[in-house]
């Protein structure tokens, strides 16, 4: 990581945070004067089409371990780092972006699939819902002032559309940059998610959120570290380039999306953006990748096919994204990745080659159809996510503006 290097040769070997050190609990104040410049807008700015920061290769679907995890981190030295690949957002990267916003006839797509009660999530126990209701209030006062709002019995952010972040998936309890989980999670000797589930509810009616409590989100990791994010966007339209080139073995028999659990190749990636123009994948971009599943969402009746055999990329796809460091690689699926896996033992490891190893964010559920019939590929991407101190994803809705590109 140039820019990260750049810092730590500026404060000089004092500064540095090893691995040795971070694991021992010495990351303190040295380390948090290095991670606190790890902001976007210190980076410099990248040329057009750079060389990918890290390239590598060839690359393999190898299974992932945490010795090769904790080389990725040595390599990019971000042990204690919470911020991930957000850092090569720098204020050149966004006054581009802010350009590809005025293109042509720009619009404003919104890439946030629309929820209500009993919308579809990834089956867990308890259940990841959004169960609310109306509470109302009043008449009160002689101009008999009524008002009313919504209450909770069940919400998680990760459900519908949402950028997860780095407390969500680990290996073995070791998420990005070495934080672990009995040293960021409230109550981890807990780990039913039942029980905690109980004493949630308890600390809750007690109104307790003092020491001991288990209310509250992660110690370091959490969406309060992603602030609002205004960068460059490409869509990876993968369906309507396979329904342009007359790949119908890759597309479902409906021909609505995406086959069922298709596995897009690195060639697919590389191939939809020659169809498509595009140059090169930035340092600090969201790529959204399109499979077409948002289909299936806006029909309670296919919600079942929704929560199935998903496509997207696998291992060696996250492996080629991850070499061109993107702020968040997403797709219009609740996954992400091709899911199951091909590996029927292991799970979600694109998850930790992407965000566990690289520091680089993933995005499910977004909505990138009105951007693919339009044929804009290259946009302003927007969010302001909420700013939950500790939570594992943020739920809103991002927007893409821009508008489509000129033939050369």
């Amino acid at each position: 990581m140039r820019f990260l290097k750049h810092v730590f040769a500026a404060q000089g070997d004092k500064a540095r945070v090893s691995r040795r050190d971070f694991l021992g609990g010495a990351a303190g104040a040295a380390g948090a004067s290095v991670l606190a410049q790890m902001i976007p807008g210190r980076a410099l700015a990248s040329p057009p089409c750079p060389a990918p920061p890290h390239a590598a290769g060839p690359f393999t679907d190898d299974p992932v371990t945490l010795d090769w995890i904790f080389s990725r981190w040595d390599d990019l030295d971000v042990w204690g780092d919470t911020v991930g690949t957000l850092v090569e957002i720098n204020e050149a990267k966004r006054k581009d972006a802010l350009k590809l916003g005025a293109r042509g006839d720009a619009k404003v797509y919104s890439l946030g699939e629309p929820m209500r009660a009993g919308t579809p999530a990834f089956p867990h126990d308890p259940p990841r819902r959004a169960d609310y209701w109306i509470a109302a209030y009043g008449p009160v006062g002689e101009n008999e002032f009524f008002y009313q709002d919504e209450r909770f019995e069940a919400f998680t952010f990760q459900q519908a559309t949402q950028v997860d972040d780095f407390g969500h998936p680990s290996f073995g309890g070791w998420f990005y940059g070495g934080h672990r989980f009995e040293q960021i999670t409230p109550r981890p000797e807990i780990l039913d998610p039942l029980d905690r589930q109980a004493l949630a509810r308890a600390d809750s009616e007690a109104a307790n959120y003092g020491p001991g409590s288990i209310l509250g989100g992660t110690k370091s990791l959490g969406i309060q570290n992603i602030g609002p994010i205004v960068t460059r966007g490409l869509l990876l339209d993968v369906l309507g380039y396979k329904r342009a080139v007359g790949h119908m073995s890759a597309i479902a028999p409906n021909g609505k999306s995406l086959a069922p659990g298709y596995r897009i190749t690195i060639a697919d990636l590389q191939a939809t953006m020659d169809w498509e123009d595009l140059d090169c994948i930035e340092p600090g971009d969201v790529v959204v990748i399109r499979t077409g599943w948002s289909h299936y969402w806006a029909n309670e009746a296919l919600w079942p096919t929704y929560l199935g055999a998903a496509p997207g990329p696998w291992i060696a796809e996250c492996h080629w994204l991850a070499q061109f460091r993107p702020a968040i690689v997403a797709s219009d699926t609740y996954a992400m990745e091709v899911f199951p896996g091909p590996r029927a033992t292991a799970l979600a490891e694109g998850h930790q080659v992407l965000m566990v190893a690289n520091g680089i964010r993933i995005g499910e559920g977004f909505n990138s159809a009105a951007l693919a019939a339009d044929k804009v590929y290259e946009f302003m991407f927007f969010d302001t996510p909420y700013n939950l101190a500790g939570a594992t994803c943020a739920g809103n809705a991002p927007a893409a503006i821009g508008g489509r590109k000129k033939k050369k």
